[in-house]
This record gives structure tokens, C-alpha cells and sequence, in this order.
């Protein structure tokens, strides 16, 4: 929802990119917040292939509840860690999940699930 507040009416394809997930994970997200009310879903009347997901009042209203709540829990994380310490660690899973990311998508071209570092 934090991507939605922030720029409503993302495709789900780019919901997971953001997000750094599978389609099918944020797909399933998806549904399970529509069906609570948060979330629609329309046709991209550009292209029939994609979904638009927008949030509905009811998800838009959750922000100033939420948004709190997810600060003290980062605040919590956080506590005793230096500044320039949780900067590496950040900058160190950004490269990983680069490094993830570059891999999936060359062994998904490559079709080739059978043989780990082919």
C-alpha cells in the first residue's frame, strides 16, 4: 500500500518491481486487499494485457494509521545502530538483491532451471 499512497494507479507488473517481488506474490497481495475493499483493479484501457490497481478510500484512509506504526517498528529495528552502519547494510542488500535480480531474469531467458551456475 506504502508504493500506492505514494503514486496511485501502478501496474501490478510494476507494484513488483518495486517491491522487489514475484508477480504471483504481489498478485496474490492484490487480491487478498481487494476483497478487504483497499484495492480495485481495472483494465489498462492502453494495453487489455495490463492491470491498474488504484487505491479505494477506504485503502487511502489507512495512511495516517499505518504510517505511524511502521515508523516505530523501523525506529524499533533501528535502536543502537549506528547511522553509518544500517547506510552499508542498506547499500550491501541493495547490490545483493541487484545481483539477485540480474540472475532470475538470465536463467529465465535461458530457460534453464536444471543447472545452477550454467
Amino acid at each position: 500500500m506504502r508504493l500506492l499512497w505514494i503514486d496511485d494507479g501502478q501496474t501490478q507488473k510494476a507494484l513488483s518491481r518495486r517491491n522487489n517481488v514475484a508477480e504471483n506474490t504481489t498478485t496474490a497481495v492484490i487480491v487478498a486487499m481487494e476483497r478487504a475493499g483497499l484495492v480495485t483493479r481495472k483494465r489498462d484501457p492502453a494495453d487489455r494485457r495490463r492491470s491498474i490497481v488504484r487505491l479505494t478510500g477506504k485503502g487511502r484512509a489507512l495512511r495516517p494509521k499505518l504510517i505511524p506504526f511502521a515508523d516505530h517498528v523501523n525506529d524499533i529495528a533501528r535502536q543502537d545502530i549506528p547511522e553509518a552502519d544500517l547506510a552499508v547494510c542498506l547499500d550491501v542488500l541493495k547490490r545483493m538483491s541487484g545481483n539477485l535480480e540480474q540472475a532470475f531474469l538470465a536463467l529465465t531467458e535461458d530457460r534453464n532451471f536444471d543447472e545452477p551456475g550454467a
